[in-house]
């Protein structure tokens, strides 16, 4: 489309629990999504009943003015065309800005910063809430848009997630996802209070990197981590917890490891093993506290069972009362269409080691055009 932006009259507002609405987001994940398995949000009835009401999110909706002629068509009248939303997890502790959906038909709009608005105000509901860390994870499969959006606003890729929702998305390659985290949350291990984090050498870099970016980002104190590079002998009991497994979404299997409990590393990994050879799962994912010295046996086993890393995340994840910085490794066994990742993301892609081909500059600048075999 070749409209300016002062020809195209909306609003971004909170979603309201009426037809208009529930229409809308209805009609924008069925545009975007092919056979979305999450009928709540493809279903207007559902979407008006169970998803706007929310519980722990707050949802947005981005609303054109009808009359309005737009790439030759009327908008015949007032119309929901996306949305997005603010979830609250671990107890409040962290804001998720996720399910933003934008109907392909306005994507391509010139000067109408849809997806900016909506990453303004998100942002802004989090930092107004109790929660200290804000996350967001934008895909990668067809455009950048809302890894732009996010990085406008100071938020750093932790990492690149390949293939995590395969055979989701309505166009080339597979759902890939980059994980972001904005740096101006409120961390409790400043540089008064440092972690120790242990890494292998297959991971060192992708940690370095992720503090390098927060830090770069943070008016504050800056995350201090002290980082110890491994092997070394660990003997630590283990325990694994799975988080999901061959849900509706791309049949993917996620768990967390952690230290303490009664199993070795082998009978930990029992249940991962077996996900590894089911056929129906297409991507598995474990994530281990990065600041216990079990890091190391973790990381060296799960790179034995071909898994490689994924992501590095400062204070994500919690168990019985600790806040842990995680280490993800993940195993796709599919290979990848064309993703487009902003540049931040390339290098934290870059970072992981995980093998890459670069096909050059995407639609943007700042943008680069790859695929991971």
């Amino acid at each position: 489309m070749d409209q300016e932006q002062d020809a195209v009259n909306y609003h971004v507002r909170p979603a309201r629990a009426d037809e208009m609405d529930a229409q809308g987001i209805a009609q924008a994940y069925n545009a975007v999504y092919e056979d979305y398995p999450f009928v709540a949000f493809t279903d207007p009835a559902m979407v008006q009943e169970e998803v706007i009401p929310g519980g722990d999110s707050e949802n947005f909706v981005v609303e054109v003015k009808g009359g309005q002629v737009i790439d030759g068509e009327e908008v015949p009248e007032d119309t929901v065309v996306g949305t997005g939303s603010v979830k609250f997890h671990r107890g409040g502790h962290e804001a998720e800005f996720g399910g933003i959906v934008l109907d392909p038909d306005f994507q391509e709009m010139d000067g109408a910063p849809f997806y900016q608005d909506l990453v303004n105000q998100r942002v802004q509901v989090a930092r107004n809430s109790d929660a200290d860390r804000y996350v967001t994870h934008p895909v990668s499969s067809t455009h950048a848009k809302t890894q732009h959006g996010h990085a406008k606003k100071g938020a750093v890729p932790e990492g690149v997630s390949v293939n995590k929702y395969p055979e989701i998305f309505n166009g080339e390659g597979r759902e890939t996802v980059v994980p972001m985290v904005y740096p101006d949350g409120n961390y409790e291990f400043t540089a008064g209070d440092s972690r120790d984090v242990f890494v292998t050498d297959d991971t060192v870099g992708l940690v370095d990197q992720v503090l390098s970016g927060v830090n770069e980002e943070r008016d504050g104190e800056a995350l201090s981590r002290d980082l110890h590079v491994g092997p070394e002998e660990v003997n630590a009991g283990y325990h694994l917890t799975e988080k999901v497994y061959d849900d509706e979404v791309g049949k993917m299997a996620s768990y967390q490891l952690t230290p303490g409990g009664e199993q070795s590393i082998d009978e930990a990994l029992d249940a991962v093993d077996q996900a590894l050879e089911d056929d129906d799962v297409r991507w598995v994912g474990v994530e281990f506290d990065a600041n216990d010295e079990s890091a190391w046996e973790a990381s060296q086993e799960l790179s034995e069972r071909g898994f490689t890393p994924e992501r590095f995340s400062p204070e994500a994840m919690n168990y019985d009362d600790e806040v842990s910085d995680a280490l993800g490794f993940q195993y796709s066994k599919d290979g990848t269409g064309e993703i487009q990742l902003i540049d931040s993301a390339l290098e934290a892609l870059d970072a992981t080691g995980i093998d890459y081909q670069d096909h050059g500059k995407g639609p943007v600048d700042h943008v680069r055009r790859v695929s991971v075999g």
